[in-house]
């Protein structure tokens, strides 16, 4: 990002290509919809346009990134002024995402596509709060105490709403891993 500041246009692309997959998908995760992931997405790269010459190397430049990109989704929430997530996408849409190999026989294709509804409706089901941290940690790889920064809240806020995120996400998926039991799964 230092480069890009200083007037370098493949620095940017550089930046780009290294971060749009993960972007994307935090994005996605946060709002479901694919079409809502994309405006944010192009919002969130604007952004980090405009603020090239204001920019300030105190972190990665990842952290910098995903606090752009919670902000932005946090914006579109607040504007549209309901709970993201109403509605789980529907099953071709996870279908489309799935890598499966030829051989691969149509009960155990079947499987992963519930799966993935599933996760994404356990996801829409999370608190808002506990949605973003849980994804921030996932897609972005930030640690705890740049999501804590990032969300403005304490650490041990951060830790608290990653720990409840798992425990629910862990409940709601146990039917795909019956030997989960809660007693054996960590909090």
């Amino acid at each position: 990002m230092l480069s890009y500041c200083a007037g370098d246009a493949r620095a940017f692309e550089t930046l780009y290509r290294r971060h749009k997959e993960g972007l994307f998908r935090y994005l996605q995760h946060m709002c479901a919809d694919r079409e809502v992931a994309r405006d944010l997405f192009q919002e969130v790269w604007r952004k980090v346009i405009a603020s090239r010459e204001r920019y300030q190397a105190r972190a990665q430049f990842r952290a910098f990134l995903f606090s752009v990109a919670h902000n932005c989704a946090m914006d579109h929430f607040r504007r549209r002024s309901r709970q993201p997530l109403h509605a789980a996408e529907d099953v071709e849409h996870f279908s489309e995402q799935l890598v499966t190999a030829e051989h691969q026989r149509p009960e155990a294709q079947i499987g992963e596509v519930q799966l993935l509804a599933d996760l994404q409706r356990a996801l829409s089901e999370l608190p808002l709060e506990q949605r973003a941290v849980f994804i921030l940690h996932e897609e972005s790889g930030l640690n705890l105490e740049e999501i804590s920064r990032m969300t403005g809240v304490a650490m041990e806020t951060a830790k608290s709403r990653l720990r409840y995120a798992i425990g629910k996400l862990r409940r709601a998926l146990q039917q795909h891993h019956p030997k989960l039991r809660r007693s054996s799964m960590p909090t």
